[in-house]
């Protein structure tokens, strides 16, 4: 029988919580209180802790995405309207 894993369910949430909130694998790892070679083990041995963990990183990914897209399509707006008040 081999050992059992440091990442119960509990401490799969909170790295879930800490990518969620910025963190990368180092600082999530500390939080939860597993190394990184326990994270590494699991994400690569356990395809949904890899899902769940790839999830989470997606979301921020394209959440930042998305606020980069509206800061630029609202500039562009301020910059058309600035341009029509030259214009005339």
């Amino acid at each position: 029988m081999g050992r059992p894993t440091s990442l119960t369910e509990q401490r799969v949430t909170k790295l879930e919580e800490a990518f969620l909130n910025g963190r990368n694998v180092t600082d999530a790892c500390n939080y939860v209180g597993i190394t990184r070679t326990a994270f590494y083990n699991n994400y690569r041995n356990n395809e949904e802790f890899r899902y769940r963990i790839d999830t989470c990183r997606r979301y921020i990914k394209y959440g930042a995405l998305d606020t980069v897209l509206k800061a630029s399509l609202l500039e562009s707006e301020i910059v058309e309207k600035e341009v029509t008040k030259m214009e005339n």
